[in-house]
């Protein structure tokens, strides 16, 4: 594995690679039907499954329902890499928007104003993904 410079931050390196995927994906074909408008949403969806992953980290490192914000966590990386490419796996994408739809129902944490942000997002995400799928694909 190679090894970042202290400078470099994770979402620094995500924000790169999210960068570099998009200029070889202008460069093929696109199989879908506004190739133009599918990418941007596409990206736009990356990038709130991106925001959304932080923060799951973030709720996770409070402490609070440590097991159910591992899985949201988990499940919010698996979505913001289903985005990632113009290849986007959607069953794998509409499994994890659904496990982590079931575990926001019961999910706690440390601050209630944090959690209801928290939900918002994901919702806006979710919402991103829908527009995303009816479009394109």
């Amino acid at each position: 594995m190679v090894k970042l410079s202290s400078r470099i931050t994770k979402a620094g390196y995500r924000t790169f690679a999210a960068s570099a995927m998009f200029a070889i994906g202008l460069m093929g074909t696109f199989g879908c039907k506004d190739e133009k408008e599918c990418e941007k949403a596409r990206l736009e969806t990356h990038r709130a499954f991106q925001t959304l992953s932080q923060v799951a980290t973030e709720r996770k490192l409070a402490g609070v329902d440590l097991a159910k914000w591992t899985s949201v966590e988990n499940k919010a990386e698996l979505l913001e890499s289903a985005f990632a490419t113009r290849q986007v796996t959607w069953n794998s994408a509409d499994k994890a928007r659904d496990d982590v739809q079931s575990n926001l129902e019961s999910i706690k944490t440390d601050n209630d104003v944090s959690l209801e942000i928290f939900k918002r997002t994901a919702a806006e995400a979710f919402q991103l993904q829908g527009a995303l799928a009816d479009k394109c694909r």
